[in-house]
């Protein structure tokens, strides 16, 4: 899986971060086309795989679209609701919000420290816990993304494990999603401008602390009861298309080196690779019957349809998550609003909405999940 690549990253991230090689012209020389090179890659992995999962979702039918209501048809209406509201208070200060300060107060006197009186408007307010929800969301998107990629991998390669063994692991996730949040997201300065600075939530220490013992526990339980006997059973470690994906999510998420916009940028471009992968064999299992039956009859008229898809969602990825964005943060709609709000309201809604746009894709009752588990029966290595 081409989580693999992402782990060769990050050593290489922290490598080039070491002062004695950061010092160096050529190394600042190589981050800073590596910044600017990151774009292409956005608009090849990131991008699609978010406007894949409407396809994925809303193609399937109106009787699909009822029974996920909340997810498909309320979900997106709550959250433009809320970055309208966000948009309609940027300009009111906290102040007017007496009781943040005394929850901030309340709070912090049990080691919580939430800085929600450290905004400057109530908007700014919504949008960072927007942020933060968004982020949380993230987290257990990529924990299950593993879960399930590790499973998948893991039957192909013909290793079967116990439902205890299932419940262990998506202990040891939540055990590393807790650690990831507790780490209060300071990566997000990533995004601070001179109109909004998000302000990292602090927790009491002792929860951090609980968190790692939790996962390392587990972590060491899942050696003992998984790798241990697959190892005496067969004299071999599990197969990588099972561990690849759960060492590289492990990586992607502790909090302890995690190099400057290292998870808020390469770890969506690695998840997003990983489900372009599902994506393609959906496509190739003819997702959509009815426009497939009308493709000619011709060879190559597949892939070369797969690829008109392919470009087209990267478009309209670049559309939705870059180029209106900024066209409305360029003509200043709303008075006081500038910088990049829509830039980052934009990245929230269709971040959030995909989550939940995900959740449904992948259920029992989806024609892309009974698709993809035909299409990797009998396909040694997919």
């Amino acid at each position: 899986m081409l989580g693999g690549a992402s782990m060769i990253l990050l050593a290489l991230f922290v490598f080039l971060r070491m002062p004695q090689i950061l010092m160096f012209d050529s190394t600042r020389m190589f981050l800073q086309w590596l910044t600017s090179a990151l774009f292409a890659f956005i608009l090849i992995f990131s991008y699609p795989h978010f406007i894949w999962s409407y396809r994925c979702a809303y193609q399937q039918g109106f009787d699909f679209i009822r029974r996920h209501f909340l997810a498909l048809v309320v979900a997106p209406i709550v959250l433009l609701t809320l970055i309208l509201v966000c948009i309609m208070t940027w300009s009111q200060p906290v102040t007017v919000l007496p009781w943040v300060s005394s929850a901030d107060n309340t709070l912090r006197s049990f080691g919580f420290d939430l800085h929600w009186s450290s905004y400057r408007s109530c908007g700014q307010l919504l949008l960072a816990n927007l942020f933060i929800c968004q982020t949380i969301m993230a987290v257990q998107h990529y924990c299950m993304q593993a879960y399930g990629v590790a499973l998948q991998g893991g039957s192909d390669e013909g290793l079967k494990i116990s439902t205890r063994q299932k419940l262990l692991l998506r202990l040891n996730l939540y055990a590393l999603a807790a650690m990831n949040l507790f780490s209060g997201y300071t990566f997000f300065a990533f995004f601070n401008t001179s109109n909004f600075v998000y302000h990292p939530v602090q927790f009491p220490q002792v929860f951090g602390v609980i968190a790692i013992v939790f996962f390392f526990a587990t972590g060491a339980l899942l050696i003992l009861k998984i790798v241990v006997p697959i190892y005496r059973k067969t004299s071999k470690l599990p197969p990588m298309a099972a561990s690849v994906p759960v060492l590289s999510v492990w990586l992607w998420l502790q909090p302890f080196n995690q190099p400057f916009g290292y998870q808020a940028w390469v770890v969506p471009l690695a998840h997003g690779a990983q489900y372009l992968f599902f994506a393609l064999r959906i496509e190739n299992a003819r997702f959509d019957a009815n426009m497939y039956s009308r493709l000619p009859k011709i060879k190559g008229s597949r892939i070369l349809f797969i690829m008109v898809i392919s470009l087209s969602l990267i478009g309209i990825g670049f559309l939705s998550f870059n180029y209106l964005p900024v066209l409305f943060d360029q003509q200043h709609f709303v008075p006081g609003l500038n910088g990049n709000f829509f830039l980052l309201a934009a990245f929230v809604c269709l971040s959030l909405h995909h989550y939940f746009v995900d959740a449904v894709v992948w259920k029992h009752d989806s024609q892309a999940k009974a698709l993809l588990q035909n299409s990797l029966k009998g396909s040694p290595g997919a």
